[in-house]
């Protein structure tokens, strides 16, 4: 599994190359996506701060809370806001192709996107209401054709840690789907997805997601690559300063089925880090 990663890591960047990839970002996540495979190669997303304070004259952060010589520090500083940077610009079209306000944010050497407004469906009225996958404009993706069993359309970015009404175009996008085996998306995955939750209500949380292809990938019947495995990292950074990063590999088979994801964990890629006691030695 260490060669795998390390493989991974260090030939990431030329591999992707040939790939027909495209860099997507918009207010949710960044994602690399490749419309040879029709399946993303990997995808980036930071949980909100919960350290920060609103008040009507100023946002301040705990950033900089640590311990020195068993003292604890609170240093308190206004936060930067900065602007984020627009390249080139793009819309928003709902389901019925009326342009509205949303903004999209993209690379100005990619492609413009245009992210369908979900929709839902009721089965009938005892059921919940269940929201639809769409596909987005501009770049060849994955499609419900894609996706039969043993495989689930597996959401990267997590549907139950972004609720807000604004960001579910993006969660419920093509650009977030991976064919996904059903005993990892209703196993390891979910209790991974949990911890990550969990740490993100206490913690400074950025997560990627890479997604692992072989020379001989299998093919699902709707033409897409199905993924061999996915490799899931939490970076975080605690008030008291140590950093931490969770290295996690999955194969994408029933091979995981009912595993601990302590059985996946990269050992020689995790690690905790005290930052700020590194300043005092």
């Amino acid at each position: 599994m260490k060669n795998i990663i390390l493989s991974l890591f260090f030939l990431l960047g030329s591999y992707y190359v040939s790939l027909s990839q495209e860099i997507i970002t918009n207010e949710l996540y960044t994602v690399v996506y490749s419309e040879v495979y029709e399946q993303p190669l990997s995808i980036k997303y930071t949980y909100p701060n919960p350290f920060v304070f609103k008040s009507d004259t100023l946002r301040i952060s705990r950033l900089d809370s640590f311990k020195h010589n068993s003292v604890e520090i609170l240093h308190y500083q206004p936060i930067q806001i900065f602007k984020k940077t627009v390249f080139g610009s793009g819309h928003y079209v709902d389901g019925n192709g009326k342009a509205v306000s949303r903004k999209i944010y993209f690379d100005n050497t990619k492609k413009e996107i245009e992210y369908p407004k979900v929709s839902t469906t009721r089965i009938n009225i005892d059921t919940v209401v269940t929201k639809n996958w769409k596909t987005p404009l501009g770049i060849n993706t994955s499609d419900d054709k894609d996706y039969d069993l043993p495989y689930h359309k597996g959401h990267l970015v997590p549907n139950a840690s972004f609720k807000d009404t604004s960001t579910e175009d993006f969660l419920m996008s093509y650009l977030n789907c991976a064919i996904m085996h059903k005993d990892l998306n209703k196993g390891p995955w979910i209790v991974l997805e949990n911890r990550e939750r969990k740490i993100s209500k206490e913690s400074l949380l950025s997560v990627s997601v890479v997604l692992n292809f072989g020379v001989n990938n299998k093919i699902s019947k709707g033409g897409a690559s199905i993924p061999q495995s996915f490799t899931k990292i939490l970076d975080y950074r605690k008030p008291n300063g140590i950093f931490v990063r969770e290295v996690y590999c999955f194969p994408n088979d029933d091979s995981v089925y009912k595993k601990n994801i302590e059985n996946y964990k990269v050992k020689e890629l995790s690690f905790e880090r005290d930052e700020f006691e590194e300043l005092f030695k």
